[in-house]
């Protein structure tokens, strides 16, 4: 089943090698990640997208990258939510 995270991180190259290599260890094969810079900030949005059956594993992904140091902030999305990122990035911000 495909899963998507979004985060508000700190935009620094160091954030998306620990995640991918989060993801490498666990054996998750992703099919989409990108990284976007947020305009006159140091911040930077990260969508995930990556396959995954068993929910259990997911909560254990969604907590490891929560707990990382550079993650602002953390959501799980649907596909219907997708136009909503960035109402999600609007209230991690203010």
């Amino acid at each position: 089943m495909e899963k998507k995270l979004l985060a508000l991180v700190n935009n620094e190259p160091e954030v998306l090698i620990r995640i991918t290599e989060l993801l490498r260890r666990k054996g998750i094969k992703i099919k989409n990640i990108s990284m976007n810079q947020i305009e006159n900030t140091n911040w930077a949005s990260l969508t995930i997208v990556f396959f995954l059956e068993n929910e259990h594993k997911m909560m254990d992904i969604y907590y490891s990258i929560k707990k990382m140091e550079n993650v602002i902030q953390l959501e799980k999305i649907k596909n219907e939510e997708i136009q909503n990122q960035f109402q999600f990035l609007e209230k991690a911000i203010l």
